[in-house]
């Protein structure tokens, strides 16, 4: 049933929806490249995205399907292609709810995964709220993708 929804998705033309959350991890990630190849690397490995599983509501695994199979394009691999490297660790302060540490992976140079130190509901929640109190981001690169590894 997955494959014909997916199928079904991509003839209609739906574009993956992200969460407020993922947006952010996504964004604050993308601020903190600083070459120009792997920013348009990055936007098109994200434009590609057609679909997402969310694990346990702690982990983002980010998908391309095509005719209901996950495929990566070769054109937008990072030149680090890695079998898991950790790109960037990410923590976010919620006036609120406390602190939430993030991790972003990169499985043979495509962005594959986001991971939450908790459980992301809640902060999902706050963040769909335009009306609470700013967070605080930070964000640090922790890996070169422009480095030729296999």
């Amino acid at each position: 049933m997955r494959d014909y929804i997916s199928w079904a998705k991509q003839l209609l033309g739906y574009k993956v929806r992200f969460n407020h959350l993922e947006k952010l991890v996504l964004q604050s990630v993308r601020e903190e490249l600083n070459n120009a190849e792997i920013i348009s690397l990055w936007d098109k490995q994200i434009s590609a995205i057609t679909s997402i599983s969310r694990v346990i509501n702690r982990e983002s695994n980010l998908y391309r399907e095509v005719n209901g199979k996950v495929c990566f394009d070769e054109s937008n691999c990072f030149p680090n292609k890695k079998e898991e490297l950790l790109l960037a660790r990410l923590k976010l302060q919620f006036p609120t709810l406390g602190k939430l540490n993030i991790k972003v992976w990169i499985v043979k140079g495509h962005l594959f995964s986001i991971e939450y130190g908790k459980e992301m509901t809640e902060f999902e929640k706050y963040l769909s709220n335009p009306n609470n109190e700013k967070i605080t981001v930070t964000c640090k690169i922790l890996a070169d993708l422009s480095v030729v590894q296999k």
